[in-house]
């Protein structure tokens, strides 16, 4: 259920069961000792900040056979059509390109990348959600495509390097 092992400090390792279908809002979020994640090919169904905050966090690996779920080589998780980024892993450091394929990205779905410094948005990506960018200490410059029409709020709350923003006309809130 929603937030089941929110905060568990010492979980190190899940193995999730190959029946499991939906993962709840919340549930593996903060569980700072954690380090990686096995999606079962059984899951059809994962709710935004599933996995918020986890520090050491190096990937979110899908088994082979998910119809609804991927991931990429730094273990992003992604719907399996690459039109959402669902979860980021939050020790990814350096640079990033989001696919082209993108439009949209779940909330707080770079929450806490500490290191990562550079994000290249989609040019389809048309809105930047709540907390998007939450505590991405590292992150220095970034440029809104045009296409955004909206930034949700606290999207940049904690970048505190951000030295440069480009946001096009076309966003309203």
């Amino acid at each position: 259920g929603q937030g089941t092992f929110w905060q568990c400090s010492q979980l190190t390792e899940i193995v999730l069961p190959s029946n499991l279908q939906r993962i709840e809002h919340e549930v593996f979020s903060h569980c700072m000792a954690l380090t990686s994640i096995v999606i079962p090919a059984s899951v059809t169904e994962i709710v935004d900040r599933a996995f918020g905050g986890n520090r050491n966090l190096t990937g979110i690996w899908v088994e082979a056979g998910n119809t609804a779920y991927c991931n990429d080589s730094n273990g992003v998780l992604f719907t399996k059509d690459m039109t959402k980024l669902v979860a980021v892993p939050a020790s990814l450091h350096g640079a990033y390109a989001i696919p082209a394929s993108v439009t949209a990205i779940g909330l707080d779905a770079f929450s806490g990348c500490y290191g990562l410094t550079s994000i290249a948005l989609p040019s389809g990506l048309t809105e930047i959600g709540h907390n998007m960018f939450f505590n991405c200490s590292g992150l220095t410059t970034i440029e809104i495509p045009v296409g955004v029409n909206a930034i949700g709020s606290g999207a940049f709350w904690g970048c505190s390097n951000l030295t440069s923003i480009e946001i096009p006309a076309s966003v309203t809130s």
